[in-house]
């Protein structure tokens, strides 16, 4: 299937017009996936995503147990607590699933922060709050008519998916600066998956010519289109999302205890979330980039 076009055919367009969704394509692939008889097939697809989360999980173990000992034996100890709130732009690395235009989506995101330096430049972090990932999709095509391209008639589809997770990051970073501070930071994270909304809108466009040569009453002319909005906890999400970050940051202290700060941070997923595998080809990856706006206090 080219990339860009969905196909469409007039046998999809009898159940009052409504297009192909998410959760649709999801529920046909599944069905296919048990018709197949190919659950040896997939227990290993999920066999070798578990061992993959596992072999994550025993690294970030690793880093962070070097973490904390390399703040047991520092001399000075500075603890600064943090909270903020902002904004998210997410979006999906996708791998053989439906194809169309996959763009970045507005979310928020909410985090509560500890900073401990163990000197006046070197710190290491850690937070801990919600973070919605997702995508926004669209797709249109002509409408196929004996399997030709009509001309004039279309139908499409636009959908807007987000993700809301539980997101813990720690990272090790360096800072400079008095009055105004800057801070840079490096390390990972692991989500844990909440809950889904999913908004949807699918719509076709029938020509009256295009109307006479299908020649089916059912068939409705001219414009139609169905609208729908549904929250729940997707079946077909992993439980866990596990990357790196990076995050820079920029404060303004107010006083010997409280400042301002604004970061922008960005997560680069490296697992794939998707359990929609259909013969183990289907991949997704989230990349969201946060900007967050809160005030810190020095203890």
């Amino acid at each position: 299937m080219e990339r860009g076009k969905s196909t469409w055919y007039l046998g999809k367009l009898n159940n009052k017009t409504q297009g192909i969704t998410q959760c649709k394509f999801h529920t046909a692939c599944h069905a296919f996936c048990e018709k197949s008889k190919c659950r040896a097939s997939c227990t290993i697809i999920y066999t070798n995503r578990y061992a993959q989360l596992f072999k994550m999980k025993k690294s970030l173990i690793t880093i962070y147990i070097l973490m904390f000992s390399s703040l047991l034996f520092s001399q000075e100890k500075i603890i600064t607590l943090g909270l903020s709130g902002g904004t998210t732009f997410s979006n999906i690395k996708v791998v053989n699933y439906i194809p169309g235009n996959y763009c970045y989506r507005l979310g928020i995101a909410g985090e509560f922060s500890v900073r401990m330096n163990f000197n006046p430049h070197l710190f290491i972090s850690s937070d801990i709050g919600i973070l919605q990932k997702g995508y926004n999709y669209d797709d249109q095509s002509p409408l196929k008519i004996d399997f030709q391209e009509s001309q004039n008639s279309y139908t499409g589809i636009e959908m807007g998916v987000s993700h809301l997770y539980l997101n813990n990051g720690w990272a090790i970073g360096y800072q400079f600066g008095n009055k105004i501070e800057v801070l840079i930071s490096a390390g990972a994270y692991y989500s844990y998956y909440l809950i889904t909304k999913t908004e949807d809108w699918n719509y076709i466009y029938v020509d009256p010519i295009d109307h006479e040569i299908i020649g089916d009453p059912a068939i409705p002319i001219g414009y139609h289109e169905n609208r729908y909005s549904v929250t729940d906890r997707n079946q077909y999400v992993a439980n866990w999302d596990v990357g790196v970050t990076g995050s820079i940051g920029l404060g303004y202290r107010l006083n010997t205890r409280f400042a301002i700060r604004i970061t922008g941070k960005y997560n680069h997923g490296l697992i794939d979330t998707s359990l929609l595998d259909l013969l183990g080809s289907t991949e997704m990856y989230n990349r969201s980039f946060s900007i967050l706006l809160g005030i810190e206090l020095k203890i």
